[in-house]
C-alpha cells in the first residue's frame, strides 16, 4: 500500500515542478564553483526537496499507524500480517518470522519489478509512436 502511495506522491511532485527548472538546478549543482554548487542545491531543494520531505513524513505516519490500525480494526479471530510480523520481530523468534518476511518483502519486490517493467514498456511504446 505504501509503495503505491509513494509512487503517486513522486509522480505528483514531478508534475508540479517544471522539468526545465529542475534540470537547470541540477546543472548548476554540478558546477565546480562552490557558491554555484550551493545555490544549485538550494534551488533543487526549493523546487522538489521540501515536497519530498513532506511526502516522506506522510508516508512515515501511514506506516506507523498501519500496525496500530491493523490491531484495532482486525476481527477478534484474525490478525493482519503487519501486526503479526511486528510482534514476531519484537517479542519472540520463530520460523514463521522468516517466512512472513520473505512473503511480504518478496511480494512487494515482485510487484515493484512488474511495475517497473510495465513502465519501461509504456515509455518504449510511447517513444515508438512519436514521429522522428
Amino acid at each position: 500500500m505504501l509503495l503505491s502511495i509513494a509512487t503517486i506522491f513522486r509522480l505528483a511532485i514531478e508534475r508540479l515542478t517544471p522539468p526545465r527548472s529542475v534540470h537547470l538546478a541540477r546543472m548548476l549543482e554540478r558546477s565546480p564553483v562552490a557558491s554555484q554548487h550551493r545555490q544549485g542545491r538550494r534551488l533543487y531543494f526549493a523546487l522538489r526537496g521540501s515536497h519530498l520531505g513532506l511526502a516522506a513524513g506522510f508516508l512515515f505516519v501511514l506506516a506507523f499507524f498501519e500496525v496500530v490500525a491493523g490491531h484495532l480494526l482486525a476481527p477478534s479471530g484474525m490478525t493482519p500480517a503487519a501486526p503479526t510480523l511486528y510482534s514476531l520481530m519484537h517479542y519472540g523468534r520463530s520460523p514463521g518470522l522468516a517466512a512472513m518476511v520473505i512473503l511480504m518483502v518478496g511480494g512487494a519486490l515482485v510487484c515493484a519489478g512488474v511495475g517497473y517493467v510495465l513502465w519501461l514498456l509504456s515509455r518504449r511504446l510511447l517513444r515508438l509512436g512519436t514521429p522522428a
